[in-house]
């Protein structure tokens, strides 16, 4: 049935907030409260528990990537927890037993892969509904929010009795079935049927982030939120849009100043996107990466049928680039996100620069020779040799690298590659991550 005003049309960036509820350690957790409070009855009569795997799994990631595309479109996004104590526990709770979110308690805590951003509200409630007793529908009413994205657990509980609540106070309500979930998963389905023929729209995320990213991609190819210098003008590829370098950072200490570079490349013109390997998050700062940059940061592939995130790339610096990942990039090895995209960069023949920070011991290896000279041959530009770049002995500290030197190779290669019959890799080619929370790998 197609709805008026459209799904489109109801989640405007602009009008519309996230709302994640009760994501908690004893809602979500496999030792929380309510996980224990499942398996006790599964035990005394025959009880589905196939959604509190798909819970603690699917939906997280599910609600990890719709976070993050609401925080890259400027979506607001509002989490929902429960609080309670012996004064403001519901009799009926505690007549079934279930004794949950305590204040002070580790089940009271969202769970550690969902964790509210700086400056990001928390609305604290006792009951279901996340309006019920909180000062949320005044804050929406402020921020002119017309249509509520909700999503969460239990479906057919709290989430259920916030999307009612938003349908009695007149929002639009968007429940998301791929972000919902509850121990019991033939109820979660039956709730999402009925909150959408009753209080909304039932849907799932690739189709709201896809909404959100259509609206972004109108706005010269650059996000809400993406900051840039006063002054810098950006460049823009042969299509009109803001040229776009992929920033790929490697495990090194140098990755924790890749905020430092980043800088840079904006004030030069150029919109940045970073992609970290799964080693390079131990060291950086990824809230401020999001903010210098306006989009995700992104360690890891995305799930097929996603829609991508980022805008395709006119070209890619790899900085630092570790003795393992030149040594794998000129093997062709692809087993992470950050491989990916520099041996797709390298058959693609888009612009290329590999910043290596290695020890002198691992510069000394013959392979670390062979490989630099392999993907200087494919057409990279690598910053070693002439002076260029002096390896440090194990133990020690690098100090005073000139991002200035990187800034300079870029804009060499991107004349020549411009010169060059090139032409820019979509994004889809390069399957981006699906969140930084999700890293597996070794690079």
């Amino acid at each position: 049935m197609e709805r008026t005003p459209s799904l489109q049309e109801r989640v405007g960036i602009s009008k519309t907030a996230v709302i994640v509820v009760d994501m908690q350690n004893d809602f979500v957790d496999p030792d929380g409260a309510n996980s224990r409070w499942w398996r006790r009855r599964a035990s005394a009569e025959p009880t589905d528990l196939s959604g509190m795997t798909r819970l603690q799994g699917q939906v997280v990631t599910a609600i990890d990537r719709l976070v993050a595309s609401a925080r890259v479109a400027g979506v607001p996004v509002i989490w929902a927890r429960t609080v309670n104590s012996a004064q403001t526990n519901a009799r009926f709770w505690l007549s079934e037993n279930q004794v949950l979110c305590q204040a002070g308690s580790w089940g009271c805590e969202i769970i550690g892969q969902l964790t509210p951003a700086e400056r990001e509200l928390v609305v604290t409630k006792t009951r279901h509904s996340a309006f019920f007793a909180t000062p949320l529908d005044s804050i929406l009413r402020r921020g002119q929010i017309e249509t509520v994205v909700v999503a969460g657990t239990a479906t057919h509980g709290c989430v259920e009795a916030t999307v009612r609540d938003a349908m009695t106070l007149d929002y639009w309500a968007v429940v998301l079935g791929d972000c919902c979930g509850q121990a019991d998963h033939p109820a979660h389905e039956q709730a999402l049927v009925r909150m959408d023929r009753l209080f909304g729209i039932a849907t799932d995320s690739p189709r709201v982030i896809a909404a959100w990213q259509g609206t972004l991609r109108t706005a010269h190819g650059r996000p809400a939120g993406g900051r840039r210098r006063p002054g810098a003008d950006t460049m823009t590829s042969g299509a009109g849009r803001p040229k776009v370098v992929y920033l790929v950072v490697c495990g090194a200490p140098r990755a924790a100043r890749a905020g430092e570079l980043v800088e840079r490349l904006s004030a030069a013109g150029w919109t940045t996107c970073v992609i970290a390997s799964p080693q390079a998050v131990k060291f950086i700062d990824v809230a401020r990466l999001e903010r210098l940059t306006g989009y995700p940061v992104r360690s890891a592939y995305k799930d097929p049928g996603t829609p991508d995130l980022l805008p395709p790339p006119d070209a890619l610096v790899v900085c630092p680039a570790t003795f393992n990942s030149v040594n794998k990039a000129a093997l062709g090895v692809s087993d992470t996100l950050a491989l990916g995209l520099i041996t797709g960069a390298l058959g693609a023949g888009l612009p290329l620069v590999i910043a290596p920070a290695l020890s002198a011991h691992q510069a000394a290896h013959p392979a670390f020779t062979r490989s630099v000279e392999t993907l200087r041959s494919a057409g990279a530009t690598v910053i070693y040799g002439d002076g260029a770049y002096t390896p440090v002995m194990p133990g020690e500290s690098e100090t005073g690298y000139r991002w200035e030197t990187v800034l300079e190779a870029l804009a060499s290669a991107s004349t020549s590659g411009a010169q060059a019959s090139r032409r820019t890799l979509p994004s889809s080619d390069l399957a981006m991550a699906s969140t930084v929370t999700n890293r597996r790998g070794t690079l």
